[in-house]
């Protein structure tokens, strides 16, 4: 059985505009999932899902692709024959929820046991979506591990995917809610190992009440001052400018993490990493702004890594 799919790449905000019938990409269903076929570039544009009745759904990841019989589609990215298990992919999820709020119950040899090379330097990755970021990063840096944290299982059984079908020795991806697992998941990495966080383009959550389910949150970034060694970095990218103002103003009032370029209110022009994040093509690609800021974590007597 044939069917259209919108194709849904983006790693955080979707935006808004809606990719044209004639450049979708095409799913082809079997009884285990559904293997992929790379759509037309054009087709890239907006990052949108839809929903049971054709019309667009904004959201963070978008959603499954429906055809104009009504039959469910599958939520793609820019894998080319990737056979990828079956699952809808909500378009918002609650951090805040019962079911998001529970701490995970984490393996006693997690994450050591994910990695070929434990003692090597860490990126953390917050938000992951589909983990073609952290992919992308890892075969180019087989000297720093790369941990992509998500809360959307869906998502991360698909980075898994496609982790596995790359046999890279160091990535891992794991389901968690930063701001309730974080503390934990820091502190099983070794000590003074985590040189890079990234949080690009996350859930904006627009609305005035919700705000206080955006990721960044005081507590998280003290987390973060807790366990990042002297020099280490936190890159913050989003296409939404209240957005960034939001994240830049919670680092802001934690005295441990000064901008790198030393100006508290000014954006980064370029992007610091060798690879840009699927968003973040799609948002230069249209010619739209992305805000950047990069923090260094600075040492202070006070701010000490628990023994």
């Amino acid at each position: 059985m044939k069917q259209s799919c919108v194709c849904v790449v983006s790693r955080g905000w979707l935006g808004t505009k809606v990719a044209e019938s004639s450049s979708l990409g095409l799913c082809f269903a079997s009884p285990v999932g559904v293997i992929l076929k790379r759509p037309a570039a054009s087709s890239l544009r907006g990052g949108v899902g839809c929903g049971k009745d054709g019309r667009r759904q904004g959201g963070p990841f978008g959603c499954a692709g429906m055809t104009p019989s009504g039959l469910p589609g599958v939520m793609v990215g820019t894998d080319t024959h990737l056979a990828i298990p079956f699952r809808k992919v909500r378009q918002h999820v609650n951090p805040l929820s019962r079911r998001h709020a529970t701490p995970t119950d984490w393996s006693p040899d997690w994450p050591r046991s994910a990695y070929h090379c434990f003692d090597q330097k860490f990126h953390l990755d917050i938000g992951s979506a589909g983990g073609r970021f952290c992919l992308d990063m890892a075969k180019r840096n087989p000297d720093c591990n790369f941990l992509g944290v998500e809360i959307r299982e869906p998502m991360v059984e698909r980075a898994r995917a496609r982790s596995a079908a790359e046999t890279l020795p160091n990535v891992e991806f794991v389901k968690g809610n930063m701001n309730v697992d974080g503390e934990e998941i820091l502190s099983r990495l070794p000590r003074g190992s985590l040189q890079t966080v990234s949080i690009l383009f996350p859930d904006p959550w627009f609305k005035k009440r919700h705000h206080k389910r955006r990721v960044v949150q005081p507590s998280l970034v003290h987390w973060l001052a807790l366990y990042m060694p002297n020099d280490g970095r936190v890159v913050l990218h989003t296409d939404v400018l209240e957005v960034a103002e939001q994240m830049r103003d919670v680092f802001r009032l934690n005295a441990y993490f000064v901008p790198e370029d030393g100006d508290q209110d000014a954006w980064v022009d370029t992007n610091v990493f060798e690879v840009a994040s699927e968003r973040e093509r799609l948002v230069v690609e249209e010619g739209l702004p992305v805000y950047r800021k990069v923090y260094i974590r600075k040492d202070f007597p006070s701010v000490l890594a628990p023994e």
